[in-house]
């Protein structure tokens, strides 16, 4: 049996340094490592973070599915998935930035891809912003963002979110941990 899984949460987390670490760990060498398609919209050139469009969001939920029909009898952990995307088209859609056709549809996608996932696991912020040149070094940004995830977290699913914090390898262990329990 295959099992979705995804590391959620507000820029500068440390989502993408968690994901490099679960790599190395044998009892995961089942699945397979998914990319944040937030960093491929950027490669593509598409206005990311507090700057993002339409077309931004909407090149990230048509990753977030491709992935999901790509691996669909895979197991897989992601970078990120349509939550994330849902949670900054919210944002973007309160600062009007986008659509409210983009937002309708994103929400709808939402609903129908969200149940594809088997855990989702929450980073917060724990430490300061990073600048690597990619993400936003906006404090109160990662805020509003946080916050989001924190008011759409009943619209996952009961039981599907796990937060987990500490260091790098804290963090792996509890994801070890919950995915050996299931």
């Amino acid at each position: 049996m295959s099992m979705k899984v995804a590391i959620s949460g507000t820029h500068s987390t440390g989502k993408s340094t968690l994901l490099e670490h679960l790599q190395n760990i044998s009892q995961l060498q089942e699945f397979i490592f998914v990319e944040g398609v937030t960093r491929q919209a950027a490669k593509q050139g598409l206005p990311i973070n507090e700057l993002g469009s339409d077309l931004t969001q909407l090149y990230c939920i048509g990753k977030d599915l491709e992935n999901l029909l790509r691996y669909q009898s895979q197991s897989f952990i992601s970078d990120r998935c349509v939550w994330d995307t849902k949670v900054y088209t919210d944002y973007l859609y309160l600062h009007r930035q986008i659509s409210v056709q983009t937002k309708e549809y994103i929400d709808i996608l939402f609903r129908q891809m969200i149940g594809n996932f088997d855990m989702i696991f929450l980073l917060k912020p724990e430490f300061g912003l990073v600048d690597d040149g990619v993400r936003s070094r906006d404090i109160k940004f990662q805020s509003d963002i946080n916050d989001l995830f924190i008011e759409t977290a009943s619209l996952v699913g009961i039981g599907k979110i796990c937060e987990i914090s500490g260091t790098v390898q804290q963090k792996s262990n509890q994801i070890i941990e919950t995915i050996c329990q299931r």
